[in-house]
């Protein structure tokens, strides 16, 4: 059985990975890459495409109440390396209107 477009596509980026995180990389803004992010990809069967991509999913809400002090210390030490100063911070979270999360 032949393997999916998804699959080929897959294999191609994990062959040329260098390539594009160099290409990547030279498009980044002085902020860098997103802190956390999903992508939503769709495959055809003839095409495979972003159609989604979240630069601040769900997620946050289901930590293990034994992880929360760890992501917020994680998190501190994050925006203090990336900012180049210590807390506090100005930060706006504008979350979608249509979600439960």
């Amino acid at each position: 059985m032949g393997s999916t477009k998804a699959e080929q596509f897959f294999s191609e980026l994990i062959k040329n990975m260098d390539v594009v995180l160099d290409e990547l990389r030279t498009h980044a803004s002085p902020c860098g890459y997103p802190i956390y992010s999903s992508m939503d990809i769709r495959d055809a069967s003839w095409k495979v495409c972003a159609v989604d991509v979240n630069i601040f999913p769900a997620g946050f809400n289901l930590l293990a109440p034994e992880d929360q002090e760890r992501a917020s210390i994680r998190m501190k030490q994050f925006l203090s390396s990336k900012l180049g100063r210590p807390s506090p911070w100005k930060i706006t979270v504008i979350p979608e209107a249509h979600t439960n999360n």
